[in-house]
């Protein structure tokens, strides 16, 4: 499933390259795809934590 987003975002790069300007893909979708080829495709915004997510009582 991994390699099938990263794969999905590389050929929608290679695409948005290959049209130059006349690309649909705004500066953030391509920002987006980047992301998923470097950091994976885990969702930042899932991953929200609050700052007491490690808070103990101990």
């Amino acid at each position: 499933m991994i390699n099938n987003a990263v794969s999905l975002a590389q050929y929608k790069l290679k695409l948005h390259q290959d049209q130059g300007q006349n690309s649909e893909l705004s500066i953030i979708e391509v920002a987006k795809l980047m992301d998923i080829i470097y950091f994976g495709p885990c969702n930042i915004e899932d991953k929200k934590e609050s700052i007491f997510f490690q808070f103990s009582y101990n």
